[in-house]
């Protein structure tokens, strides 16, 4: 007798570590399946409700149980997700395309009806709320209320006179500005630079950063921001290199979109990245292409010698 009960409890064993397997073979297949589960037109999630069902009606113990529990709550948020893209959908389609869409998923092949309580199973997570009912009152054949349009009053003529806006030239006043005159500085730099490499892109890096004067660098990158706006140069930067440009004749890109860059570095910055460019230098050391700061312009201390230096300079480009 106690052999025989040995045999049975052996049995049952193994009965339910088989289902166990089961079970968990349908909680893999639930999660590779996870996207063709939530899709309404897939009929993946019936043949697994299948699955589970089979599994379940052999589960008799907390182990199993538990299992089964899981894979019903995995299912319930597929279903779920199937809901939410059938209201997705009524949103973003007209009433035609809904409405095909219904009979396609829920009219049988060979039939001409709509199997309706199929269609009740799988929208019926959708019906959580009371539909509104407004009932109508007074006689049908009462006559719509014609609305007189809106007439909005003329605007009164104003007595004013259009003034064409003067033309600034380019050649006027703000040539003379210093800023202008570090910009044009900055892009014949450039363009030497670019008749040095042949075109294929000079060290950007190397033109901007000062060795020395971090506050040359300040003003180094905020002239060449109007070289950029003005799409006289081209920037490329990537794949773990340092920077090139490459100047541009100013009318080459004016199909192009003009883009801003914004930077953003403090001074300690500016000074590690002087060192990393050309290691530890002192005062005297020679810059190969140097920029304005070394022009007549700031030599001097006296206003009036500066606005004549940039009025001969001006001069000097007309001719």
């Amino acid at each position: 007798m106690e052999e025989e009960d040995g045999i049975q409890y052996e049995d049952s064993i193994k009965r339910r570590r088989a289902l166990r397997q089961v079970m968990k073979d349908n909680l893999k297949d639930i999660d590779n399946l996870k996207k063709h589960l939530d899709d309404v037109n897939s009929n993946k999630f019936d043949a697994m409700i299948k699955r589970v069902n089979e599994a379940s009606e052999k589960s008799d113990h907390t182990r199993e149980l538990s299992l089964d529990a899981i894979a019903m709550k995995e299912l319930s948020l597929s279903l779920r997700n199937q809901a939410l893209s059938m209201s997705d959908l009524s949103r973003r389609h007209d009433f035609d395309t809904l409405a095909n869409r219904f009979v396609t998923l829920f009219k049988p092949e060979n039939t001409n009806t709509i199997d309706w309580t199929v269609a009740g199973a799988k929208l019926g997570l959708l019906m959580n709320f009371c539909v509104s009912v407004n009932t109508m009152v007074g006689p049908l054949s009462k006559e719509e209320k014609i609305r007189k349009p809106a007439v909005r009053k003329a605007k009164e003529a104003l007595d004013t006179t259009v003034q064409k806006p003067q033309e600034v030239s380019a050649e006027g006043a703000d040539k003379d500005e210093a800023t202008n005159e570090r910009v044009l500085k900055l892009y014949d730099e450039a363009n030497q630079l670019n008749e040095e490499t042949h075109g294929k892109g000079f060290d950007l890096l190397k033109l901007l950063i000062d060795p020395v004067d971090s506050v040359q660098s300040v003003e180094n990158l905020f002239d060449f921001s109007f070289l950029m706006k003005e799409k006289m140069v081209v920037v490329e930067s990537g794949g773990g290199s340092a920077p090139l440009a490459v100047s541009t004749q100013p009318t080459v890109l004016d199909t192009k979109e003009k883009k801003q860059m914004v930077l953003s570095i403090n001074m300690k910055d500016l000074e590690e990245l002087a060192t990393l460019l050309y290691g530890n230098v002192d005062n005297d050391v020679e810059i190969v292409h140097p920029l304005h700061r070394t022009d007549d312009v700031y030599k001097s201390n006296d206003a009036r010698e500066q606005s004549e230096i940039l009025e001969k300079k001006k001069k000097q480009r007309r001719t």
